[in-house]
């Protein structure tokens, strides 16, 4: 099953007319269950009777000022989100809570009563380094009346000494914006519902607007949408929340010490003016490390298209593109990889006219020349040895010009080693022009393709020992049993939890039933491998007692091989069928603890399947998921000490980004959202630079 999103839509529209006009409306089977004339009857209430314009999942109208987009009326189910009877401000007019970690996974909601990790302060405390950018938050509440006009503003931060100091241009302060989302899974089930979420940081909050009668979001002048430049006055309704989102960049020159400054917060409530501050305090501490220390990248599907100016993910301006990259720099990125269509003359010669403006963009925002990651979904020209070698060629030559040390292709997206193994053609001749291979792919494909991919991009779950067989040569992921079967990673998968099991570092089946314990592994055809494991606990070598290696449900053997079940270490020998399972069988009767259980190969792997795998992670989750909490804990420290090499995972941007419910199958994969200019950022793209920092302060300690 793959886990990208596809290129094309499939809509199921329907028509109805209603009055004179003839409205298309969207139904999906899969997830949007509102009737067309519920959907039609909410477009109509919000727009008031303005003429509307409706397109698949969407609705605008104008209301003599802006244009208004309406999203997500096409689905009616929605998690119950009810404002609490009592609220916790009390008989205060206001409140300010301070965000102790604002990298959470709890959502802070307009009308949250209980606000938390959360604190009653005066102060926001930041650890920074020179050259990061870091977050920090609080929460603006209003009591029984509403918070108008709302103004924050934030002074410089002062040193220790006079020329000690952080400049306030240099703090960009954000309001959270919770709207409407079609669910939280990236690929949609039948069961998500609608959900309100915290994600964009906008400095102008009536840039979407929500309306929670009808569970919509609006978005003003969609087609020509840009933030304002800093965040603008804003009003807050009677007891809710607005949650404020702070970002210091510590510029690279600033001496280690303490910084502070003051932000203040004026508003009025019913004709009576209020002011109340926090104290902003940096430390800055010294940081031995200038970028980060693996890789950090991500797909970017953007096509270079000069006469575009839309904020989709796709097609792109130059100025979108570089403003893009600029973002991606500041977050922490320290590549990118690159989507390109590849075409061909009649004559052969490939087209890169549309890749080289992006590569001096590249340049321009200030990415390393190291290497240049290069994808092409479609993998043009790789059945035409000729065409291929042309096309990598010609992009070698195009990517040295600009200064770049090293070319990466990507092959064919996540495809097992049966279907991989098809375009070998295709990773030879990279090597031969001195160009690298790399693709998303599962630890056993990876491992087969060893000689001839270079990097694997394997989800971010996968153990890594034994990837390049740096153990003698085990094949098995969790061969000493110290991954638990329900633990990420295990590999292992049984078809009874209750009898056959993993405890205390032991494979231990109980009697019962027949049960079988299979994982997949990098096993090919004809070859002889030789299964080593150690009985701890057995009952003899009874038929009645039956260990062996089962055949049937994809083995890697025809016809059942017996075990031996006496204390100690066995050995038994196969030859694979074709089929890269393992799988363990044990009858009703049989009762044992294994350990240790190895697979190695015997034919000679070959010079091609010597050189090392480099691995990089990516999903677990993709990028786009509304959990910032999640994202540091799997692409923080944790990615160092697991052993990755890199990070690409999918995507910077994807779809229409701004309607969750313009494709069926797939939510948008947004980390930002696309605009004419610079792109928006949410609390997950935020926490994202925060994975990458706290990485580096990892190796750096």
């Amino acid at each position: 099953m793959t886990r990208r999103q596809s290129n094309k839509s499939c809509y199921c529209c329907a028509l109805i007319v209603m009055s004179f006009l003839i409205i298309p409306i969207h139904f999906s089977r899969t997830v949007y269950c509102l009737d067309n004339y519920n959907a039609n009857y909410v477009y109509q209430k919000i727009s008031n009777g303005r003429p509307l314009t409706i397109k698949n999942t969407s609705a605008s109208y104008h209301d003599g000022e802006a244009e208004w987009t309406i999203l997500g009326a096409v689905q009616e189910n929605e998690l119950v989100n009810q404002e609490k009877e009592e609220w916790s401000v009390g008989d205060n007019p206001f409140e300010v809570v301070v965000i102790k970690d604002c990298f959470s996974d709890k959502a802070i909601l307009p009308y949250s009563n209980i606000i938390h990790n959360s604190a009653i302060s005066k102060s926001l405390d930041i650890k920074t380094s020179p050259g990061l950018y870091s977050s920090a938050s609080f929460v603006l509440r209003s009591g029984e009346g509403a918070l108008e006009d709302v103004h924050i503003t934030v002074s410089d931060l002062h040193g220790n000494g006079e020329d000690s100091v952080i400049r306030a241009e240099n703090v960009d302060i954000r309001g959270v914006k919770c709207w409407y989302q079609s669910g939280l899974n990236l690929r949609r089930t039948i069961h998500d519902k609608k959900r309100l979420t915290p994600e964009l940081l906008l400095h102008d909050l009536n840039l979407v607007k929500v309306d929670h009668t009808y569970k919509v979001n609006l978005i003003r002048n969609l087609k020509t949408i840009r933030d304002a430049e800093k965040l603008l006055p804003f009003s807050i309704p009677a007891k809710s929340n607005q949650q404020i989102w702070i970002t210091v960049h510590t510029p690279a020159d600033v001496h280690p010490g303490k910084f502070s400054s003051v932000i203040m917060v004026s508003f009025t409530i019913a004709d009576k003016k209020y002011t109340t501050t926090l104290k902003l305090n940096a430390e800055v501490i010294p940081s031995r490390l200038a970028n980060p220390p693996i890789e950090y990248a991500l797909f970017y599907l953007a096509y270079y298209d000069p006469m575009e100016n839309s904020p989709v993910s796709r097609f792109k301006n130059g100025v979108q593109i570089l403003a893009e990259l600029k973002d991606m720099r500041e977050h922490g990125l320290t590549n990118v990889a690159f989507n390109h269509r590849c075409t061909f003359s009649k004559d052969g010669e490939p087209h890169f006219s549309n890749l080289e403006p992006v590569v001096r963009l590249f340049r321009e925002a200030g990415f390393s020349t190291k290497r240049f990651l290069y994808v092409d979904w479609q993998m043009s020209g790789w059945d035409n040895a000729i065409l291929y070698r042309k096309k990598i060629s010609r992009l070698k030559d195009l990517v040295s010009r600009y200064g770049f040390e090293e070319l990466l292709v990507y092959n064919k997206d996540e495809q097992p080693y049966e279907s991989l193994i098809q375009y070998r053609n295709t990773f030879k001749i990279a090597h031969e022009l001195g160009v690298k291979n790399f693709v998303a792919t599962d630890r056993s494909t990876a491992m087969n393709m060893r000689g001839l991919l270079d990097y694997a991009i394997l989800p971010r779950d996968t153990p890594l020992r034994g990837l390049n067989l740096e153990d003698g040569g085990n094949l098995v992921l969790n061969g000493d049993m110290k991954i638990p079967l329900e633990q990420k990673g295990a590999g292992w998968i049984s078809s009874n939890k209750n009898l056959f099991f993993i405890e205390r570092d032991r494979l231990v089946k109980k009697r019962g039933e027949y049960a079988y314990f299979a994982q997949t592994l990098p096993i090919r055809e004809g070859n002889t491998y030789i299964l080593e494991y150690t009985v701890l606990k057995g009952h003899g070598s009874l038929p009645d007692m039956g260990l062996f290696l089962a055949a049937g449900g994809g083995s890697c053997v025809d016809k059942d091989i017996p075990m031996p079940t006496t204390k100690g270490v066995h050995q038994i020998c196969f030859t694979s069928n074709g089929n890269r399972r393992l799988r363990i069988g044990a009858s009703s009767r049989a009762e044992f603890e294994l350990s240790n259980i190895r697979v190695r190969e015997v034919t000679e792997h070959g010079k091609e399947n010597s050189p090392m795998i480099i691995p990089w992670a990516y999903n677990d989750p993709q990028a786009g998921m509304e959990l910032p909490g999640t994202y540091v804990h799997a692409y923080g420290e944790s990615i160092v000490h697991d052993g990755y090499k890199g990070v690409c995972n999918f995507t910077y941007q994807s779809g229409g980004c701004w309607d969750d419910w313009g494709d069926q199958e797939w939510r948008p994969h947004c980390m930002t959202y696309a605009t004419v200019g610079a792109p928006i950022s949410t609390i997950q793209w935020e926490a994202w630079r925060e994975a990458i920092n706290r990485a580096m302060h990892a190796v750096s300690q």
